[in-house]
């Protein structure tokens, strides 16, 4: 149901309701409803659900397809790549740090 795939995607973002509402112009209580299924967003709140977090509308709408487009998925995969370098830097010795800067310098030509 909708109302699940609100929560699920509210939780995927690490939002609370008040961050996700007024990202998209909403109050918390209003979110509060749509994910309590009292109430069922309309769908210009949906598009902009979409919209704004990049998000498949037919999985809005379904449950169908990927949660989000390829382009967030495409910043995610990136974001995680960052992560993963960042903390695989961290685990290299000083010998490993100068090779890789060496690498870095021939890629900067």
């Amino acid at each position: 149901m909708m109302k699940d795939r609100i929560k699920q995607l509210r939780k995927e973002l690490h939002m609370s309701q008040t961050e996700f509402a007024s990202s998209i112009g909403l109050h918390r209580s209003t979110i509060s409803s749509y994910e309590c299924g009292r109430v069922e967003p309309p769908e210009n709140i949906q598009n902009s659900i979409c919209q704004v977090f990049k998000v498949n509308r037919r999985w809005l709408s379904d449950g169908e397809g990927a949660m989000f487009t390829s382009e967030r998925a495409g910043k995610e995969d990136n974001e995680i790549f960052k992560k993963n370098l960042h903390a695989a830097i961290d685990r290299l010795t000083d010998y490993q740090l100068a090779v890789l800067a060496e690498i870095a310098k021939e890629f900067g030509k």
